[in-house]
Formats: structure tokens, sequence, C-alpha cells
């Protein structure tokens, strides 16, 4: 965006107002944020923008990329899980034998095996606890974990440390 101005008032009470102003040829928005001295603040906006000018900007933001890439990964993650059981189905109704069944998982294991490679920092441990309230039966750490291949060790060390 273009310019930003800034007016901030505090009132006898110890309250303060910021009052934004973001202007540039394809948006403007006036957003002010009242603080009350407490961790909750509140919002009004004002946006006027040309076209999908605003839904773009808000999916381009830092929580936006990476909820998409933590969707992403989880519905890989499923899609792997599901080809496995399908995989193991052929094995348990004798389409495959079970020589074929490891082989096919050893020579494949990125199509049946969910990696857990990922080391989470906390803000990818906080999106991923906001998408997860939303997503079937992600009910422990470990299926947490599996959903968005994250090493089990280094969640459950970020997670004591909290």
């Amino acid at each position: 965006m273009g310019d930003l101005c800034i007016n901030k008032a505090v009132s006898d009470t110890g309250d303060s107002t910021t009052v934004s102003v973001f202007l540039s040829n394809d948006m403007s928005a006036k957003i002010a944020t009242v603080s009350t001295g407490s961790e909750i603040k509140f919002h009004k906006a004002i946006v006027v923008a040309k076209g999908d000018t605003f839904e773009n900007a808000l999916l381009n933001s830092a929580f936006a990329k990476e909820a998409i890439n933590l969707l992403l990964k989880a519905v890989d993650n499923r899609t792997i899980e599901r080809d496995y059981f399908r995989l193991y189905c052929d094995l348990l109704d004798g389409t495959l034998s079970e020589e074929e069944f490891d082989r096919q998982v050893n020579e494949h294991p990125n199509e049946y095996i969910v990696s857990e490679d990922v080391d989470p920092d906390l803000n990818s441990i906080q999106v991923a606890l906001e998408l997860s309230k939303r997503i079937r039966n992600v009910r422990t750490v470990e299926d947490f974990a599996s959903l968005f291949s994250f090493n089990q060790l280094v969640l459950k060390k970020l997670m004591a440390d909290d």
C-alpha cells in the first residue's frame, strides 16, 4: 500500500484510539483501533477498493499464506492415508499379494507413508491449531502431528515450553 498516516489520542481513562489511514491507487482504508488497557482491542474499518483488491490483500497476509500451506499439506496427508488404505484393502481382498504390497510401499513411500519431518515454529502451531478445530478427527497430538507433518518431538517440546 501507499501512504500511511497514524493519529493517536489517549483519553483520561487510559484508553487509546489509533486511527490509521491507508491509501493506494486501488484501495483506501480507514481503521480505528481502541485499546482498553487490557489485551483486548476493538477494530472498526471502512475499506473502499477496486475489484478484488481488498480480498487479495487479505489472502496475501502471512496468516492466510500459512493457513493455505498447512491446509494443502493436510489434504495431501489425508490423501496419502487414503491411498495406503486402498492398497491395504487390495491386499486383504487378494487383489494384491503381500510381496507386491510391500514392494509398492517400499518403492513409493511418499505415496503411502505420511512423513512427520516438519519442525514447526510457534506461529505454525497456532495457525494449525485454529485450522484443526474445523477438521474432522483431530483428537490427539499424534493426529495433529500427522495431519500437518509436524515432528512430534519438536511439537511436544514447544508445547511443553508454553
